[in-house]
């Protein structure tokens, strides 16, 4: 038995399948697959966008510089650009900050990208704000929101802190776990992070406690966040003591005081209250 197709030499009907068969394991194969770069679609992906992370930015007056972070939607398998410029609002240059202008890369697999605005201490006492835009993305990738952000420079001392509820916190040692609270000095509308940790201080880690660490996220409005330390029950007769600390704060918001505190594990039947 033979197969023809129209214009063609007929085939053995075996010789035929065999073919389609090995071309369509070829056409669903990673190596065909391969071919096509994960960011094209019969040329780039037009969901490949470049944007700011925030549509606003803060530094305090005494800041020295912002850095000003710019994302990419998705990892590329090619280079993708940017450019990005300031421009005054309130803030004026080069009185207020530095003007500055360039063009961020991507390299392929590179999400995010950043530049400084370098804030002059002008000795103001109120908000003043400059505009940040991006423009000309390359490498398949259009401007995503926002492409224009801001950028507040406040006097000193007026951007909200992070920090410590208390500086002492206390657990017995019978007690499942710490509650670990951590405040915002007053509500902002940006979302705010803070990183913590824990470290031993003459308490030790697994045998009394279990170490931890993560990021404490504030959302708009929100100016309280918590983080559990768990207890281990190991029978011992003195306090022990565990350190904490706070670093890398986001938003808009510094690290204030304390950014460092002493959990205390006291033995069972023994009352510590919060500091």
């Amino acid at each position: 038995m033979s197969t023809k197709l129209r214009g063609s030499w007929p085939l053995p009907l075996g010789l035929s399948c065999l073919s389609l068969i090995l071309t369509v394991l070829y056409l669903t194969s990673d190596s065909a697959l391969g071919q096509i770069p994960p960011t094209y679609s019969y040329g780039y992906n037009t969901y490949l966008s470049v944007q700011f992370v925030s549509s606003e930015y803060y530094i305090s007056e005494d800041g020295g510089s912002a850095t000003i972070t710019v994302s990419l939607s998705t990892a590329a398998s090619q280079t993708v650009t940017v450019d990005y410029s300031t421009s005054d609002n309130t803030a004026t240059s080069p009185t207020d900050y530095q003007a500055t202008s360039g063009t961020l890369t991507f390299s392929p697999g590179q999400t995010s990208a950043s530049f400084q605005v370098i804030v002059n201490n002008s000795g103001f006492s109120q908000d003043l704000t400059l505009e940040l835009s991006l423009s000309n993305p390359t490498g398949g990738s259009s401007l995503g929101i926002p492409c224009v952000s801001e950028l507040t420079i406040v006097p000193p001392n007026a951007i909200p802190t992070v920090q410590f509820e208390y500086s002492q916190f206390y657990v017995g040692e019978d007690d499942a776990n710490a509650t670990i609270t951590v405040t915002l000095s007053e509500a902002t509308s940006q979302i705010v992070t803070v990183a913590y940790n824990t470290s031993d201080g003459t308490g030790t880690a697994p045998t009394d406690y279990l170490s931890t660490s993560g990021t404490l996220t504030f959302n708009a409005d929100q100016t309280s966040a918590s983080f559990p330390v768990t207890i281990n029950n190991a029978g011992f007769s003195q306090n022990l003591t565990v350190n904490l600390t706070l670093s890398n704060p986001t938003g808009a918001t510094t690290l204030g005081n304390p950014s460092a505190a002493v959990l205390t594990i006291v033995p069972p039947d023994t009352t510590c209250p919060n500091d």
